[in-house]
């Protein structure tokens, strides 16, 4: 019954050819539901916490619907690999193949594989014994049938992101501004974990290149007992941003990314300002891929007609350095395609560019 779900709910979602693909990947929620057991901070109290519980609500069910298996191998192995990858383990669902099949579909990243363990050989086998665990919790806990009792939840899900998707004109001004393609675009819904959390990544390259987005719920979820009666995706204003913004870094990060690239970018690292309520950037060269993918945002939205919504993301970002500096130049790129017909072809020149901020600071 949880494949027939998910196929349904794929083909529902699937209307253009170049349009997302929304979908629910059980092996990655079964991964989340081995991290749900492992985090108990992100179930308060409703008394003490209130916005906490609220954030929540979901993610309780399934955490009381697995609690028997709280000693399960899976759980330990879950908390040891997490140690060394972090939310990486989720990743790892992309790269295998959907449960109740075993084994991969596409090769694990070196850059996974590497944080699992310094030499290729350990690295691979010690995740593919993490991936036994995973399938043989799945068959031992019978979540194929938690996904079958919850199949309103997960349409409802891929229901509410697909009618929130942003327009069929999106994917192709998106690559036509980057001056490149990629095969396929999904987003992968998890209902069933706290709200405003998700991650994006990319399998293979070039134009073979698949882009996802692993997103849990974008407001609270409303429940009623152990069932879940509205899961929180119905929100159209965060279902454009993620895609515009996750999906952006897919076009920036693995050009970035390149050694002899990201030293040119780090040679400017003196520029390095926090970003007010940002912790979690603090670097250099992560700075400098959002402040990319962040002015790509704002000026893809008037690419797309929506002055609006490039004026709302302007407003959003206010407080992030450098930011006008980053639009003025991507302006600039947009009008001289000819010299520029990719962005990776601009890209020396948008690192050449930080000299003019070093010279006014």
């Amino acid at each position: 019954m949880g494949c027939l779900l998910l196929k349904s709910g794929i083909a529902a979602a699937q209307s253009n050819a170049k349009q997302i693909t929304v979908e629910v990947n059980p092996t990655v929620e079964t991964i989340a539901t081995l991290m749900n057991q492992l985090s108990p901070e992100f179930l308060p109290d409703s008394a003490k916490d209130p916005t906490g519980y609220r954030r929540s609500q979901s993610m309780r069910i399934n955490v009381n619907a697995f609690q028997l298996y709280a000693n399960h191998p899976a759980i330990a192995a879950t908390k040891a690999l997490s140690d060394k990858i972090g939310t990486g383990i989720y990743l790892l669902g992309l790269y295998a193949r959907p449960l109740p099949a075993t084994g991969w579909r596409a090769p694990v990243s070196p850059l996974i594989l590497s944080a699992v363990h310094a030499d290729p050989d350990s690295a691979e086998y010690l995740a593919n014994a993490y991936m036994d665990h995973v399938a043989r919790f799945y068959k031992d806990t019978h979540m194929a049938r938690f996904i079958a009792e919850q199949h309103r939840t997960y349409q409802k899900a891929i229901a509410q992101v697909s009618q929130n998707r942003p327009s069929t004109a999106f994917i192709p001004t998106m690559e036509q501004y980057y001056g490149s393609r990629k095969q396929a675009y999904t987003l992968v819904v998890m209902p069933f974990f706290i709200t405003q959390w998700g991650m994006g990544w990319q399998i293979g390259e070039g134009q073979t290149a698949q882009i996802f987005n692993i997103s849990a719920p974008y407001r609270d979820q409303q429940v009623q007992g152990q069932r879940v009666v509205d899961p929180g995706f119905n929100d159209s204003e965060a279902v454009r941003t993620l895609c515009v913004h996750e999906f952006g870094h897919s076009f920036v990060n693995p050009h970035t990314m390149q050694p002899l690239l990201m030293e040119r970018i780090n040679q400017y690292k003196d520029l390095f300002r926090p970003v007010p309520n940002q912790a979690q950037y603090t670097d250099w060269l992560t700075l400098f891929n959002e402040l990319t993918v962040r002015a790509g945002e704002i000026r893809i939205a008037l690419k797309m007609g929506l002055p609006a919504e490039s004026q709302r993301l302007q407003e959003l970002y206010n407080e992030w350095p450098y930011l006008d500096h980053f639009s003025n130049q991507l302006a600039y790129y947009e009008k001289n395609r000819d010299k520029y017909p990719a962005f990776t072809d601009f890209l020396p020149d948008l690192i050449h560019s930080l000299e003019k901020l070093r010279s006014v600071r």
